[in-house]
């Protein structure tokens, strides 16, 4: 540990107390070829660590300096360095020994202790420059869509849209951090896969709900703290499904499956999708046929193919397609899901 990182963790977090976050760098403009983009960000917590990532390299380096010698000046002297301090433009050049080609500008801003309840993904935060060109958080909504500090000109319902965009400029030289996008995935069956997939879906911004009516499965241990276990096969009256919902059956039993596929159908969603092999696929659209329930928008089987068949390489697969999908905007209910699982 630096004798920066020492000092700060010593002179704030004397007792050990749970650390928060005393200071974000915030990526501000991005021109050119980058690791990252403007709204990430990565803070600096009490006990003097880091959490986040702003696309690692000298870029990062560079922010985590200055950002520990910036929160060390306005405490020992009470009063916020200039904003030339607190302004980083960092090129990325072979100079930085980040061939990107890019430029990226980033700002530091203090985090008031009455607001470090918006320092998460699922927040909305609220930044105004201030007289003398520094960035100050002054307010926003937390994940719960509650109001803290000054929320002036600005409404939850607005501001949580699922925007690609994470900065967006107001009025009175405000910008807004919209909230990450966090959709919904349910997945029906708490087996060796879903054990799997579920922390890699957690981790890469999907708010994860687990089903399975199995008690020694639907274990909530057995999961990051973060995903909901439900200990029921299927979804009830109190689980709300929207077309931002991505679900995935892969439960124990066919006979299950072919159930919640049945139950499901009809359902606006994101994406549905069934494990399974070419044949369980077949053999399952050959049923709704006859039944005349539409399944084009059925996606099964699912994930990206020849990627094996161990637990984690299908939920590595599966993964893989969701977020390609995501990226490309096309999370939605379309028939050329082509992945073969011994389920």
């Amino acid at each position: 540990m630096n004798t920066n990182v020492e000092a700060l963790q010593h002179f704030h977090n004397p007792l050990g107390e749970q650390p928060y976050p005393v200071l974000e760098a915030l990526i501000t403009s991005v021109k050119g070829s980058a690791p990252t983009q403007p709204g990430d960000s990565m803070l600096l917590l009490s006990n003097g660590r880091w959490l986040g990532s702003v696309g690692g390299g000298n870029l990062e380096w560079k922010l985590m300096q200055a950002g520990q010698l910036s929160w060390w000046r306005w405490q020992e002297t009470g009063q916020l360095p200039s904003a030339s301090t607190m302004t980083i433009d960092h090129g990325l050049g072979c100079h930085t020994d980040q061939c990107c080609g890019g430029r990226v500008e980033a700002r530091l801003v203090m985090v008031p202790p009455t607001l470090k309840a918006l320092m998460n993904e699922q927040a909305q935060r609220i930044y105004q420059i201030d007289t003398e060109d520094r960035l100050q958080l002054v307010g926003g909504f937390t994940a719960g869509k509650q109001s803290l500090g000054d929320t002036s000109g600005w409404q939850p319902q607005v501001i949580n849209g699922g925007k690609s965009e994470r900065l967006t400029a107001g009025a009175d030289r405000t910008l807004l951090r919209n909230a990450k996008d966090a959709p919904q995935l349910w997945i029906f069956g708490a087996g060796h896969i879903a054990r799997a997939l579920a922390p890699l879906a957690s981790a890469l911004d999907f708010r994860v709900s687990v089903f399975d009516g199995r008690p020694q499965w639907a274990d909530p241990a057995a999961f990051p703290d973060e995903v909901n276990v439900r200990p029921s096969a299927f979804a009830d009256t109190l689980d709300q499904a929207d077309h931002n919902t991505t679900v995935l059956i892969m439960t124990h039993s066919h006979k299950l499956d072919y159930e919640l596929l049945q139950q499901m159908s009809g359902w606006n969603l994101a994406y549905l999708g069934v494990i399974g092999s070419k044949t369980k696929a077949t053999r399952f659209r050959h049923r709704l046929d006859n039944e005349g329930i539409d399944d084009s928008h059925v996606h099964m089987p699912i994930g990206l193919p020849d990627m094996g068949k161990a637990p984690m390489a299908v939920a590595v697969s599966c993964m893989a397609e969701l977020l390609q999908l995501r990226e490309r905007q096309q999370l939605s209910t379309a028939p050329d899901m082509h992945h073969e699982a011994s389920a």
